[in-house]
């Protein structure tokens, strides 16, 4: 997969933006309290950010995992030192629910996240 699908692919499944044709949106919802739901919409304007690539952009995505049960176990390089690999897992117990490799941390990260919904369908109601 090229590195612009890797990234529509992480923005719609991982980090819950859909695409109307011309811009990346997402609902969020950002606070609750006696009074109600608070929500507000998330746009990206710029385009979608390079996860696969940028490490502030993937970084997002590691941020954004703890909201669906699993967190980065570990992030680091092969003995080839030309591939990363990224784990992510549940906590209690130590559990591996995805694993992802690239020639990046990023790409590693991203494919990492993927890999969680691959396996366990992984929605925004966890």
């Amino acid at each position: 997969m090229d590195t612009q699908e890797l990234n529509e692919r992480v923005a719609a499944e991982v980090m819950g933006y859909t695409h109307d044709g011309f811009r990346w949106s997402r609902q969020e919802q950002r606070h609750s309290d006696e009074l109600g739901d608070y929500k507000y919409t998330d746009i990206l304007y710029g385009g979608l950010p390079n996860y696969s690539g940028d490490i502030a952009a993937a970084w997002l995505v590691v941020e954004e995992m703890p909201r669906r049960g699993v967190r980065l176990a570990s992030l680091g390089q092969y003995e080839d030192m030309e591939t990363w690999c990224a784990i992510f897992a549940i906590r209690n117990p130590l559990l591996t629910v995805g694993v992802g490799d690239g020639n990046t941390a990023p790409s590693a990260i991203c494919r990492a996240a993927l890999d969680i919904y691959k396996k366990l369908n992984v929605s925004d109601n966890c």
